[in-house]
């Protein structure tokens, strides 16, 4: 444990080495000093240490080697068994061949044979049908029929020899295998077979004379693990299921090498697996280990012995030397360790480093590196606070952007460099209708998508990752419910990092409605130049049709009331009157009618107009009505906006003539224009009067085609002026409403666009066009200049 050098930071240099309490030595930091000292008796230990342990395990391997080949010789001598038995099989098989059966004299025969081969439990023969007679070692009475045997069938199938499975006899009860040959005349026709019993226990007799040492053991078991042959043996060996023994297991994994591990017997031992070849047992051989783990034992803890002496005698000399020579630097080393900890102030720590300049030797270079040691803690800590403070900011970037691909109603995609879908936000999953573990690591053409659209995904990503640069288009996709969708989207390559492939992000916007809307605009924008067209028309029977008869009207009704002179009635020159009236009145309508309708389809093109010279313009051709009236007209500085020169000036005419004909009767009339405030790109204007007012609540009806608040109440016109202003405000893009009150007068509000984006761009230009839709509304009271 490291000590903590703050706890005696408070004590006075060389504390250490008084007469007062001194720190145990696992408490004190400096007792790794000593415990180097351990090292120049600890490799001479260690080697004696490593000397037994190699010495330990060359003779495990010696006994690991041993049982192996013990294994090895106990399987070869059961196989040298199987092939005894074969031989002899075989060559009472072609004795039988030869002398055309063993009828005659089969039971002496393999009575002689059996006395001989003490291994063999049985010796028969049998016929074709499978049945065994009277070639018997013994005569026994009874017959057995054996054609149901697995090793019988195989003999009649054409097999020249087989070997069945070890069971455990019905007779002697000890474990007994069966092989056999097929008795076959000179043709090759098969008529039976003749068969011999191994008694495996007899090799527990056999190979006792080589299992080597006290307490070696032999065990052999049977293909299904149960235990057949065990030496010495054990009561209720035979048929024993060691399957789930750890010998049982390892034979299972087909392991054929050493294992050490418990016995059947309950002894542990260094076992050596073999499984012969060809053949239905596993073998293994046991050598016992306590005898070589004992001697190991008694030289380790010899050893042992040895290396803890050797260490408390480095240990008592390292704490005499550490007395002597270092503790008093140590001392003052921990307090300035300790000051640098406790961040104590400047001149402190400076006072403590300072003391160890002083210092013999080593101890001086102590104090300048506990000096930069402050010093780049100092510097750590502001490092390690900006690196936090940046990756805060990066952490909430990062879930600021999670938040918004997850919340977001746009489709976003990235794909890799071979068009594969790397990522899917949940909207685009949900419009493709598919879930993230279907398409991630697919490209486009291994799922059931829109094929046109997906390909021009796939033709935007190809262009963006050669060339580097965004692409955009429109697309229509169908989505997962069938229903066509219009995307815009912007494919952008994403800059590879270091380990990472070249990736494309497709951001794709339903402007489904949008669409939806410009099909809209565009039938309308037809049907308006339909309805253009009729207006065209209708001008022109305006102009010709009809302007004819009322000239005719007019003019024959003037020449009629100076033929008849005095000879008319009042009554006749009132009504006459009221004809040449009621022409010159319909001359007026249709006129209007005709500007009414020429304001969008005869206008001309937009330029740069002055208003101030518009307004001057406006005053000139009114002049004399104003005088007459007495009327007090102010106007700020104007700007240049784009606009058709003649139409701004029928605007103002109409406007000012307006407030002349509603002036009231008993106060000088007062117009006053003013700019509001507006957005940039926008002009807001403001045109107050002092006249006679209007209802609030009809403030739409004004600017209605042929009418009239007032009446006629002898006021000149015919109701077409402020129409025409709404028409021409709304031609140049912009909106015009109207504010008033009885005896108080009315405003007219005109919000006009100063640029159009038709327009050519000039370098004079004072803030750049934008779409009606963004527009912000105007603050009303507020003017300029």
């Amino acid at each position: 444990m490291t000590p903590d050098p703050r706890s005696r930071a408070a004590g006075p240099p060389g504390a250490g080495t008084g007469m007062g309490a001194r720190p145990l030595l696992i408490d004190s930091v400096r007792a790794r000093l000593w415990l180097c000292l351990v090292l120049v008796v600890a490799p001479l230990v260690a080697a004696l240490v490593h000397g037994t342990l190699e010495r330990r395990q060359a003779a495990l391997a010696e006994v690991e080697r041993r049982a192996l080949i013990q294994a090895e010789v106990a399987a070869g001598g059961y196989r040298a068994m199987i092939d005894q038995a074969r031989s002899l099989l075989t060559g009472l098989a072609a004795y039988d061949r030869d002398n055309r059966g063993l009828e005659a004299d089969c039971q002496p025969l393999f009575g002689a044979l059996s006395a001989t081969h003490a291994n063999l439990g049985g010796l028969w023969a049998t016929g074709p049908e499978g049945v065994v007679g009277p070639c018997r070692p013994v005569a026994d009475t009874a017959a057995i029929d054996i054609s149901d045997r697995l090793y019988f069938q195989q003999l009649r199938d054409g097999a020249s020899f087989a070997v069945s499975r070890v069971v455990v006899g019905r007779r002697y009860r000890e474990p007994t295998q069966v092989l056999a040959v097929a008795r076959r005349d000179v043709s090759g026709a098969f008529k039976g077979i003749i068969a011999v019993a191994l008694q495996l226990n007899q090799l527990d007799q056999r190979f006792n004379r080589f299992l080597g040492g006290p307490g070696a053991s032999l065990v052999i078991l049977d293909q299904d693990l149960h235990g057949l042959v065990h030496h010495p043996g054990i009561a209720g060996f035979i048929g024993q299921d060691l399957s789930t023994t750890p010998l049982g297991r390892a034979f299972i994994e087909g392991r054929q090498a050493n294992l050490t591990t418990i016995g059947p017997d309950g002894v542990k031992r260094i076992f050596g697996l073999v499984e012969p070849g060809g053949l239905p047992v596993h073998v293994a051989v046991g050598l016992p280990v306590h005898h070589v783990q004992a001697g190991i034992e008694q030289a380790l803890l010899a050893q042992w012995v040895a290396l803890a002496a050797s260490l408390l005698l480095a240990i008592g000399i390292a704490w005499l030397a550490a007395r002597q020579l270092i503790l008093k630097w140590i001392g003052r080393a921990n307090q300035a360790i300790a000051a640098v900890a406790d961040r104590r102030d400047g001149d402190a720590l400076a006072r403590l480093t300072g003391s160890l300049t002083g210092a013999p030797g080593e101890w001086r270079e102590v104090g300048r590196a506990v000096a930069a040691l402050a010093q780049r803690l100092d510097e750590r800590e502001r490092e390690v606070a900006e690196v936090s403070a940046n990756a805060a900011r990066h952490e909430e970037q990062t879930h600021v952007v999670d938040h918004l691909l997850e919340a977001t109603s746009d489709l976003v995609f990235l794909f890799d460099e071979r068009g594969h879908f790397v990522y899917l936000n949940p909207q685009a999953r949900r419009v493709l209708g598919l879930s993230e573990a279907e398409v991630l690591g697919r490209h486009w053409r291994e799922l059931d998508l829109d094929s046109l659209a997906m390909e021009s995904f796939d033709l935007a990503r190809g262009q963006a990752l050669a060339t580097g640069q965004p692409l955009s288009a429109r697309v229509r996709m169908a989505g997962a419910d069938g229903e066509i969708h219009h995307y815009d989207y912007v494919v952008s390559p994403i800059e590879a990092l270091a380990g990472n492939r070249a990736r494309a992000m497709c951001h794709a916007r339903d402007v489904t409605e949008a669409q939806r809307q410009a099909d809209q605009l565009a039938e309308m924008t037809e049907r308006l130049q339909r309805s253009n067209a009729d207006l065209e028309q209708f001008a022109y029977v305006a102009s010709h049709d009809l302007q004819e008869p009322l000239r005719k009207v007019s003019g024959f009704g003037s020449l009629l009331k100076r033929e008849l002179g005095g000879t008319m009635t009042p009554e006749i020159g009132e009504y006459l009157d009221y004809m040449i009236d009621g022409a010159h009145r319909m001359q007026a309508l249709i006129d209007d009618l005709l500007g009414y309708s020429r304001i969008a389809t005869r206008a001309q093109p937009f330029e740069p107009v002055d208003l101030n010279g518009v307004i001057e313009d406006c005053r000139a051709l009114l002049g004399q009505s104003l005088d007459e009236a007495k009327a007090r007209l102010t106007v700020p500085d104007l700007p240049t906006l784009d606009a058709e020169p003649t139409q701004m000036r029928q605007l103002f005419r109409n406007l000012l003539g307006n407030a002349l004909k509603y002036r009231h009767p008993e106060r000088p009339l007062e117009i006053i224009l003013s700019r509001q405030k507006a957005p940039r790109d926008r002009l807001v204007l403001r045109l107050a009067d002092n006249g006679i007012g209007f209802p609030q609540e009809r403030a739409e009806d004004l600017f209605l085609p042929f009418r009239r608040l007032h009446g006629r109440s002898g006021i000149p016109g015919n109701g077409m002026g402020l129409a025409i202003c709404k028409r021409i405000v709304e031609h140049h893009g912009g909106t015009i409403r109207a504010e008033g009150r009885i005896d108080a007068g009315a405003s007219f509000i005109i919000d006009l666009p100063l640029r159009h984006q038709d327009l050519p761009d000039r370098s004079d230009a004072e803030t750049p066009a934008s779409p009606p839709a963004e527009h912000q509304p105007a603050v009303p009271g507020l003017t300029d200049g």
